[in-house]
Order: C-alpha cells, then sequence, then structure tokens
C-alpha cells in the first residue's frame, strides 16, 4: 500500500514538472522538446485523464485535467488573443504569404503552383539560392511587378515581390545575418513595412541568449518605424516560447495565428506578427499536395477607430 502511495505521489510530480517547463520556459535540458511540442503534450494529458478515469484513479485524473488546462490557457494567452476573426470593414487590405524554399520537397512547380493558389499581395521567400532568384523572378515578374532581391549561397538569400509599389528597400543586420525591409505603399496615404526575419535555431543556453539578442535588434528596429509594421519569416521558435513571447511584447506586436496547425506533427516555426494598428482577418498554412507545409498566409486590414463626435471611421495609419 505504502509504494502503491508513494508511486502515485512520483506520478504526479512528474506530470506537474512536465507541465510547468513550457509554461515557465524553464530551462531543463532533457525536458526542453515540451515547449516545442505543447501542444502535442496539452493532449496527452486530455488522454491520460480519460485513463485515469476509466481506471478510477481520481487524484491522477485531477492532476491530468489540471495540466491539460494549464497548457490550453498558457497556449492561448499566447496565441492571437480574438475569440472571433475582426470584421472586413472598408479600410484597406493586403494579403501577405511566407515561404522557405527548403521546405518544396516536390520541387520548383509545386512551389510556384502554391504562391499562385496564395493569391497574395505581398510574397516572402527565404534561403532563395541563385537557382530559386532565377525561377522565381522569371514566373513571377509579371504577376508581382515590384520586387527587393537579396540573393545568397547561404540560408540568408531572401526576396519580397510585391502587387504594391516598393517604396523603400533597405537591409539590417545582425552579426552577419540580414534582414529585409520594405516600405510598400498599399494606397494612396498609406504606408505598411514588410520586415524578413530568419532566426537561428536556439540548441542551448548560448544559442538562446543569441536568439534572444537577435529579436531585440529587430525589434529596436520595429520601434523606430512610423508606419504599421508586419514582420515575418522563419524564427525557429514556437510563438509560445518565452524568446517570442518578450520580442511581442518589446515590439508591440500581435500575434496572426490562433490555432496551431491541423497537422499535429508540425510544429509551428514560422509566423506573421504585426503592429496593433492593423487587424488579421484571415490566417491558414499553406501545404503541398501530400500535405508537406510550405508557407503561411494571412490577410490584414487597417483597425478603424471611431470618431464619436463626427461619427466617421478614420484610420489610425500615418498618425
Amino acid at each position: 500500500m505504502y509504494n502503491k502511495k508513494l508511486i502515485k505521489n512520483v506520478i504526479v510530480v512528474l506530470l506537474v514538472a512536465i507541465a510547468v517547463v513550457p509554461i515557465f520556459s524553464l530551462n531543463v535540458p532533457f525536458l526542453q522538446l515540451s515547449i516545442d511540442f505543447s501542444v502535442q503534450l496539452m493532449l496527452g494529458y486530455l488522454f491520460l485523464g480519460f485513463l485515469f478515469l476509466i481506471i478510477s484513479e481520481k487524484r491522477l485524473l485531477l492532476t491530468s485535467f489540471a495540466c491539460c488546462g494549464m497548457l490550453c490557457l498558457f497556449l492561448k494567452q499566447s496565441s492571437n488573443n480574438n475569440l472571433i476573426l475582426p470584421k472586413v470593414n472598408q479600410s484597406e487590405k493586403v494579403s501577405i504569404a511566407h515561404f522557405n524554399t527548403s521546405s518544396s520537397t516536390l520541387g520548383y512547380a509545386s512551389m510556384l503552383e502554391a504562391v499562385i493558389s496564395s493569391d497574395a499581395d505581398i510574397v516572402s521567400f527565404q534561403e532563395v539560392t541563385p537557382d530559386w532568384d532565377m525561377y522565381l523572378n522569371n514566373n513571377l515578374k509579371a504577376l508581382y511587378p515590384y520586387s527587393a532581391r537579396n540573393v545568397r549561397i547561404d540560408p540568408y538569400g531572401m526576396e519580397i515581390f510585391s502587387k504594391f509599389p516598393i517604396v523603400e528597400y533597405d537591409t539590417f543586420h545582425y552579426d552577419e545575418i540580414p534582414h529585409q525591409m520594405v516600405n510598400i505603399n498599399v494606397s494612396e496615404n498609406n504606408n505598411i513595412n514588410i520586415i524578413s526575419a530568419h532566426v537561428l535555431p536556439p540548441l542551448g543556453k548560448r544559442l538562446n541568449e543569441r536568439a534572444k539578442k537577435h529579436l531585440q535588434t529587430i525589434a529596436n528596429k520595429i520601434s523606430s518605424l512610423p508606419s504599421p509594421s508586419i514582420v515575418l519569416g522563419d524564427f525557429n521558435l514556437v510563438y509560445w516560447s518565452n524568446e517570442i513571447v518578450h520580442f511581442r511584447e518589446q515590439a508591440q506586436l500581435e500575434n496572426s495565428r490562433r490555432d496551431v496547425s491541423q497537422n499535429l506533427l508540425n510544429v509551428p516555426y514560422d509566423h506573421i506578427f504585426y503592429s496593433n494598428k492593423l487587424e488579421c482577418t484571415s490566417f491558414r498554412d499553406i501545404s503541398d499536395s501530400t500535405s508537406n507545409h510550405l508557407g503561411i498566409v494571412g490577410t490584414y486590414q487597417i483597425k478603424p477607430t471611431t470618431d464619436v463626435k463626427e461619427g466617421r471611421v478614420t484610420s489610425f495609419l500615418n498618425k
């Protein structure tokens, strides 16, 4: 009896300990994977709860469901907090897609098909090599007359294609890692900054600090810009990680994702974050014919504010 009670106590401690690692971003080396797979972990606790219900282990049942609930609230807090998507208004809208060429396992044609099917106004590519640059430019220049291209032979080649005029183009760096930044004119009086970022995966404490400094550099750049900004790219971090949450707080950015991919084996490392002067009216993942993840696409509009005295809707842009 004593041994059975001791085993139950150990299981309870383990269940709680594993759950709090992602919630508090604890640096526990052998449990770090639980951060990236928090969604799967949450569903695992749900399954365990029903299992303990079947075998009438009330204490373990309550512990499992409590851990599942904590993870659920934690993930929701880190995602887009809107319970429903904002209503589409009469303000200017722009759809933006992001792709990483290394994700295309079926070759050039599969990527091009996904880009055209996304019907995005602006398309960002990362890990663009000279071969990819030639193919994309030849096949997209008619549909996207404006582009900013930074072709490299390393993984940091980037390109942005746009249906809207590119007013300004700049590149800033963290160490030797480039970031593309374009200012795009989406209507007569409204511009939006698009920043393409590629963050190295944090595989240890030292690289975790590097990722934080990298994101700090991007946040400082965003804070210096007058127009609303949309930041996208491969961050190699889940959006509920401590690094991303801190980055969003610093840069005052919202998360486009309201949930994770329907494919539970796909951990979301690519993201689109946007200034609070904008609203995200839709967001989805893009996959090829084999359900392989290729990219993401979102639609954004200017957040309206009601002028109570004059009874009209005005724009936040350029204010």
